[in-house]
């Protein structure tokens, strides 16, 4: 029993750890470290070291995958929000380099 879970918590250790290194979601990844911590508690429920499993879990799951998810969650912009852009174009770009750009009407110097 203990070499079959240990194959399905390593599988789901490795997955959830891959999944939060790749993914481009900010709130899954932050989920998957959430399971690949799991895991990782997991392995030392199975090794007998439960001081050390609930630690992890109230340490790292509790704590700081929690406070992870709040600070994604407290500083995501929606691109709706963002002022001063428009389908993902900066106005306030455009308007300075077309300030840049264009010519002055009247130079101070005479020749």
């Amino acid at each position: 029993m203990n070499g079959a879970a240990f194959i399905v918590i390593s599988v789901l250790t490795l997955a959830g750890a891959l999944a939060a290194a790749t993914l481009r979601n900010l709130m899954h990844a932050a989920f998957c470290l959430v399971v690949a911590l799991l895991g990782l508690a997991s392995f030392f429920f199975l090794l007998g070291a439960e001081f050390v499993g609930l630690a992890l879990v109230f340490i790292y799951i509790g704590a700081v995958a929690v406070l992870i998810v709040f600070t994604i969650l407290l500083t995501r912009r929606d691109s709706k929000e963002h002022y001063g852009i428009i389908c993902g174009f900066n106005l306030g770009g455009s308007k300075n380099s077309i300030a840049v750009r264009r010519p002055a009407a009247h130079s101070g110097t005479h020749g």
